[in-house]
């Protein structure tokens, strides 16, 4: 029987207000400290993306289905996949979400973003790195993926 490793969050870096420049060398500070690495980066943030893999490291479009990003946090939590050891801002944040009017609220939760991001990453069974697929197949496999 197949047992999924266990995933956990050690850390938590803000990089809310950095240029793209700052976040790559955060990033590189993060491979140097835990080894080779795969950083998923939102939708809204491309020249986070492009800088990141102009560093060479592995880069990854982050799904941003909330609903669905939220359903997956919630069964990596439960089954033991995914664990929180240091994470005070994700803990603080996560109180915040509500459901308003059959819709998730939103609102100060870049920690939680990240949480969703990571259980993405964990669960997606095929990873595409921006910096060796164009823009045209990303989309075309990031639609039959997710």
């Amino acid at each position: 029987v197949y047992k999924a490793p266990t995933w956990y969050v050690v850390e938590e870096i803000e990089i809310k207000g950095k240029t793209a420049r700052q976040v790559a060398e955060i990033a590189k500070g993060i491979e140097e400290k835990y080894g080779k690495a795969r950083f998923y980066v939102s939708h809204e943030r491309p020249e986070v993306r492009e800088e990141l893999a102009q560093h060479g490291l592995r880069v990854f479009m982050a799904g941003h289905n909330v609903e669905y990003g939220i359903d997956n946090v919630k069964d990596l939590f439960q089954n033991g996949t995914l664990k929180i050891s240091n994470a005070p801002i994700f803990l603080n944040e996560k109180k915040s979400y509500h459901y308003k009017d059959g819709k998730v609220y939103k609102k100060n939760d870049d920690a939680c973003d990240a949480i969703r991001y990571l259980a993405d990453g964990i669960q997606r069974p095929l990873h595409v790195s921006i910096k060796t697929v164009g823009r045209f197949t990303r989309q075309a496999i990031r639609r039959r993926i997710w």
